[in-house]
């Protein structure tokens, strides 16, 4: 009976943002790929009209957010439960902050394993077993846009058509690695069949987004990272084709304020660097929660 009322005290509100006025979104995330175990990484916090940037201990601090929070885990439109973390040294100085603030799970059973058969979502340590799973404190999760994968063979060859000007433009010089035994490259020309549509997602409004770049056998047996105009690079097509950006992979898309617009949270990686950037409906704003290693 004891320890019932303790599990009760422990989840009163007063350990949580839950109902406040403090909307953060962010993610939970494998800690590294030698520790397994999740963490949640408070990313943006929601302000008047924009979103701020949790990237200094200023910035964090300046918050003031509880020690104990509650998070609602959104996955494809859906809440696919809810986790509580925990800052169990809120005082702490971190050196490199951006990169090491983030928070225990205290239930990590809670946290689902949805794996990772694509194999995205790469970090600069390694490929995650289980996706990062997009967090919001607040129950915000619906997509009333219904963005979904198309994976539909004819919509990727008509977007390659679509993209190809713009994309030969961004690409520039580009090269074939040539693998062993000398890890040289060859120049190559920026054809249509030297590129292809990686990931599609479409809505109910006909908007899409998607990746395109250099064909994946040109990048591969490479001595050292390729240059981020050689990776795909992310586009949203409206009415006119807009660039969104490089090294990025789209990991959620809801309406994380509430606001009626939908969000869109992507995962970052690059050289010596990872984190998630944060477009806003229209991809009008764009924010980034980066960090370095060295």
């Amino acid at each position: 009976m004891l320890r019932i009322l303790l599990l009760l005290l422990f989840l009163t509100p007063t350990t949580s943002v839950w109902g406040d006025d403090i909307l953060v979104i962010g993610v939970v995330e494998e800690q590294s790929s030698y520790n397994r175990k999740p963490v949640v990484r408070p990313l943006f916090k929601k302000d008047e009209n924009s979103w701020s940037v949790l990237n200094s201990q200023k910035i964090y601090s300046k918050e003031k957010l509880p020690k104990n929070l509650k998070w609602s885990l959104v996955f494809d439109g859906r809440n696919l439960g809810e986790i509580i973390s925990s800052d169990s040294n809120p005082d702490t100085y971190k050196g490199n902050f951006s990169r090491d603030n983030y928070l225990g799970v205290l239930s990590a059973e809670a946290v689902p394993k949805l794996g990772n058969r694509e194999k995205r979502f790469w970090k600069w340590g390694g490929l995650p077993e289980n996706r990062p799973i997009a967090v919001n404190t607040y129950p915000y999760y619906s997509d009333a846009e219904k963005w979904k994968r198309d994976r539909d063979e004819a919509s990727l060859q008509s977007l390659k058509k679509q993209v190809f000007v713009k994309l030969k433009s961004l690409i520039g010089n580009a090269f074939h690695c040539n693998g062993t035994p000398n890890w040289d490259w060859s120049e190559i020309e920026v054809e249509i069949g030297n590129v292809d549509v990686f990931k599609v997602y479409k809505n109910s409004s006909n908007q899409v987004i998607f990746s395109a770049g250099l064909a994946v056998k040109h990048r591969t047996d490479c001595d050292g990272p390729v240059d981020s105009s050689s990776m795909p690079i992310w586009f949203y097509l409206d009415r006119d084709l807009k660039t969104i950006g490089y090294e990025l992979d789209l990991l959620e898309a809801a309406d994380f304020d509430n606001d009626g617009d939908v969000e869109f949270l992507f995962s970052h990686s690059g050289y010596n660097e990872d984190g998630y950037t944060l477009y806003e409906s229209g991809f009008s704003q764009r924010y980034d929660y980066y960090w370095g290693y060295h």
